[in-house]
């Protein structure tokens, strides 16, 4: 089979200190599925089962944690084997925040922005057990927010799911559009992510 990664970039993925949710695999599960149908589903289930420690789909729970560098490299894999471009990862973020168990707790309470900005940094250590996400700025006015994400270096695709888990939050909140960008990001030399959420 064609080599996606190389063995040292998936094992510096791996390596990679934290833990994620298994939820999130099952969002992207569903998601593979959406786009690319079982033929796709397929083609992935192959990819990871030619590591040396196989991960299996069916076997994954949506409580219980794996290795955040595992998240990284489903994206990659879902770019390089299934060629979702850019605006496919942001999207399997968006379609993750109306997917995702932990998202479908939390929402019933969220009836305003400021209230899911308020608990944006709770969410977030239920789904990961590394790096800080606070609220930097929120302006009720300027119907922004900007919120940072500190001691997380994953991969720049995560990035990209990010922000469209950001956008499809807000968007279900305020039912309009809304824009979420990535202003500062460690991949691009900066000290910590910063997503602006305008909505």
């Amino acid at each position: 089979m064609e080599e996606f990664i190389s063995k040292k970039e998936l094992k510096e993925l791996m390596e990679i200190e934290g833990d994620t949710r298994g939820t999130t695999f099952k969002e992207d599960y569903d998601f593979i599925l959406l786009k690319r149908g079982k033929e796709g589903l397929e083609k992935i289930k192959e990819a990871l089962a030619n590591l040396d420690n196989p991960i299996k789909f069916e076997e994954i729970h949506g409580w219980e944690f794996y290795p955040v560098g595992l998240e990284a490299f489903m994206l990659i894999l879902m770019k390089k084997v299934l060629n979702f471009g850019d605006d496919e990862i942001e999207e399997c973020g968006f379609f993750g925040s109306r997917s995702s168990l932990i998202m479908k707790i939390f929402f019933s309470h969220f009836v305003s922005v400021k209230m899911f900005a308020n608990q944006a940094p709770v969410m977030w250590k239920k789904y990961y057990t590394r790096g800080i996400l606070k609220v930097k700025e929120f302006n009720e006015e300027k119907k922004q927010a900007i919120l940072t994400i500190e001691d997380f270096c994953l991969h720049p695709l995560h990035c990209l799911q990010l922000k469209g888990y950001f956008r499809g939050i807000v968007e279900m909140i305020v039912n309009s559009k809304v824009t979420c960008e990535e202003i500062k990001c460690v991949h691009r030399g900066d000290l910590l992510h910063e997503f602006l959420i305008e909505y």
